[in-house]
């Protein structure tokens, strides 16, 4: 075998055999137990970001059940030359906000739905089925990164460490307990590194290794057609231990076909090769660079650039290694590794732990190599005679004092302060608010759902599990999702997208809300955070979490009480606010609900018709509809009022929220680019 197979012969010649032979085993059997345990305990069920369910399980959903969600990533390209695109439609896809995601990860949850169908177990939920399995396949890490370790360390003790830090890291029970990409890749990724190290002594026969590599090559390329940004590990650990990997042409082929399947997979679901591929760095590269250039100074710059170029330039100037990497060798590059893979992730202004769930399995690594060296130094300064014991002693300490303080800091719902760092933009009643909605998708008489909470940072219908109208909030207002305007993507799958709605509310216009859900029958679930309440006469609560923050309400059966409860809607306004109306209007007519927006604005004329921009909005809805008589006498009745100078004149329109606004956008847009798509498909498209 080669040379430059690591070996601790030169450096660390002991292995002090502080571990049994079978500790691993039992250490991954706990670690599935536990994560399992975590992920169906409803105290977990807060998430840290949308992409958990709208990036991953949500699609699958639609596909095995023929609704859901669709985010802008998974919408296929539009036909050439369609001319039946929305105005939204039509901006999305000009800002390349489209077929930007790989369905190789989605897929493997729409096959796990689909055996549990096929099995007949209908009444588990496919969200808390999708949970034990990530949680499950997530567990795996730990065994990967025991194999791992002792590929580069030679050294069981250092892996055994390194296993038990990743096992009891906190954040890796958190990201590993989600269903994030990150955490469901990453026991792939080291399984491979670890076939293609080197090893000391083989029985392996070169047929069964020309096999090992290509499949090795097709999983490396699989992985890098479903994340993009895994090509920065990739590159970082080729350098880094580059003489510790076996070089091979059938690596190469397989990496090729990997690549080839991630394609053709594109193109089965895109109509296009390697589309996400291309449009996901176009968008998310391209426009970051872009971005930094427009807003930031020359010497920010310089930095970011300096910062990436350094460690470069040390890795090319390092001294040419030994024929044989030791012990200590092996933790420098290890650690040099771990340190330039931050500097790069560090370049994102947008900074999220889950961007970095393998940088910071490296970190785990590292910290046991250093851990190894500490016991080399303890082992040698104890008296003779004791000192294994001794050393067993102060480890095993060590690692329960370690175990113990991840556990005290695992976030948990009852306490929102320790959510707070995780929460995506602070919203820390995820937790309670996907109890609730659990609850709801136990009920067999749901017709339609009112959530006062972020659609985005809920379950979605893959939680609630019933084909109903849903109405949500997204960022400042409540939209309307109902069966009859989705969007066919096949034969049996019709999708929700984020702009196809039935109706858009401001959250400042809570009269018209609550006046429009009493008058609509099918809504019979309310869903209310914040300790806002309903009317007593005409709903009845039927669940709250244990602080009253999140409750649920369901609309009373009671033929009585349902006409006192539509009385009382009728007497609702549609709002006092007519500048609030005015905006919503603005956006009525965007989304192309024209009949909304002249309710809305014909309305908001009796509040105040000296607005003149409401007058040329009516004028501009009633065209749209093509009622050109209305049109004009919309116009004829500012003119009346206001007079035809001031009328004919151009107008601001409302802006209540500077975020979707293109100069105040640019931060957003660096800080958040996962809400990069949302607030640049708003910006400047509102009439």
């Amino acid at each position: 075998m080669s040379n430059d197979a690591p070996s601790t012969s030169t450096d660390f010649k002991p292995e002090f055999g502080l571990f049994p032979r079978y500790s691993i085993y039992f250490l991954a059997f706990f670690v599935v137990c536990n994560r399992v345990s975590i992920a169906i305990n409803d105290e977990n069920l807060w998430m840290i970001h949308p992409d958990e369910i709208f990036q991953s399980v949500e699609i699958a959903h639609s596909e095995a059940y023929g609704y859901g969600f669709r985010p802008y990533e998974y919408i296929a390209p539009p036909p050439d030359g369609a001319t039946n695109l929305s105005i939204s439609e039509a901006r999305y896809f000009s800002l390349g906000m489209y077929s930007m995601r790989s369905w190789l990860y989605p897929r493997t949850y729409q096959l796990l739905f689909s055996i549990k169908e096929c099995l007949n177990f209908t009444s588990l939920s496919p969200y808390y089925v999708a949970k034990v399995f990530h949680s499950t396949f997530a567990s795996l890490l730990p065994f990967s990164v025991y194999k791992f370790s002792f590929s580069i360390y030679r050294n069981s003790d250092t892996a055994f460490i390194s296993a038990f830090f990743v096992a009891f890291s906190s954040s890796l029970i958190v990201l590993g307990t989600r269903t994030l990409i990150q955490s469901f890749n990453s026991p792939i990724i080291f399984s491979l590194m670890t076939l293609m190290i080197k090893k000391q002594k083989t029985s392996e026969s070169e047929h069964f290794n020309a096999i090992k590599h290509y499949v090795c090559g097709i999983g490396f390329g699989l992985v890098l057609s479903m994340r993009v940004d895994i090509a920065i590990f990739y590159s970082i650990l080729t350098v880094t231990f580059y003489s510790y990997f076996e070089k091979s042409l059938y690596l190469l082929t397989g990496f090729i076909t990997g690549l080839s399947l991630g394609g053709l997979n594109d193109y089965l679901n895109y109509g296009h090769l390697f589309i996400s591929s291309r449009n996901w760095f176009a968008f998310q590269i391209n426009s970051h660079i872009t971005l930094i250039l427009l807003i930031f100074s020359t010497i920010f710059i310089f930095y970011q650039f300096f910062t990436f170029f350094f460690p470069i330039f040390v890795f090319a100037h390092q001294p040419k290694p030994k024929p044989k990497p030791t012990f200590t060798s092996t933790f420098n590059r290890l650690w040099l590794a771990t340190v330039y893979l931050l500097l790069i992730y560090s370049l994102n202004k947008h900074k999220e732990i889950r961007f970095i769930h393998d940088a910071l399995v490296l970190v785990q690594i590292s910290l046991a190599g250093m851990a190894l060296l500490i016991c080399r130094y303890v082992y040698n300064i104890i008296p003779f005679g004791t000192r294994l014991n001794i050393l067993k002693l102060i480890v095993y300490g060590e690692l329960l004092i370690y175990s113990v303080e991840n556990r005290l800091k695992y976030p948990r719902a009852s306490n929102p302060e320790s959510i707070k760092p995780w929460a995506y933009a602070g919203l820390v009643e995820s937790g309670l608010v996907n109890r609730a909605l659990s609850f709801i998708s136990e009920q067999r008489d749901v017709t339609g759902v009112l959530i006062d909470y972020s659609i985005h940072m809920t379950g979605a219908y893959t939680l609630l599990h019933h084909n109903v109208p849903i109405i949500s909030k997204t960022h400042f207002e409540f939209r309307e999702w109902v069966p009859e305007i989705r969007v066919n993507t096949s034969r049996f799958v019709r999708v929700n997208t984020i702009d196809r709605i039935k109706n858009f509310i401001s959250v400042y216009n809570v009269q018209l809300l609550l006046k429009y859900v009493i008058k609509t029958a099918e809504y019979n679930y309310f869903l209310t955070t914040g300790g806002r309440g309903l009317p007593k006469r005409g709903f009845r609560q039927v669940f709250n979490t244990s602080n009253n923050q999140v409750r649920v309400y369901k609309r009373s059966r009671s033929r009585t009480e349902r006409e006192d409860l539509i009385q009382y809607g009728d007497r609702l306004p549609t709002g006092t606010n007519s500048t609030i109306l005015e905006y919503e209007s603005s956006w009525l007519i965007t989304l192309e609900l024209y009949e909304k927006a002249v309710e809305r604005l014909e309305f908001c004329v009796t509040l105040d018709a000296e607005r003149i921009r409401t007058w040329q909005l009516l004028q501009l809805a009633y065209l749209k509809l093509g009622r050109i008589s209305d049109a004009d006498d919309a116009i004829k009745r500012c003119n009346r009022v206001n007079g035809r100078a001031e009328c004919a004149k151009k107008q601001e329109k409302v802006v209540l929220h500077s975020e979707y606004q293109l100069n105040n956008t640019f931060r957003k847009i660096i800080l958040y680019p996962e809400e990069r798509g949302t607030l640049l498909a708003m910006t400047g498209r509102c009439f």
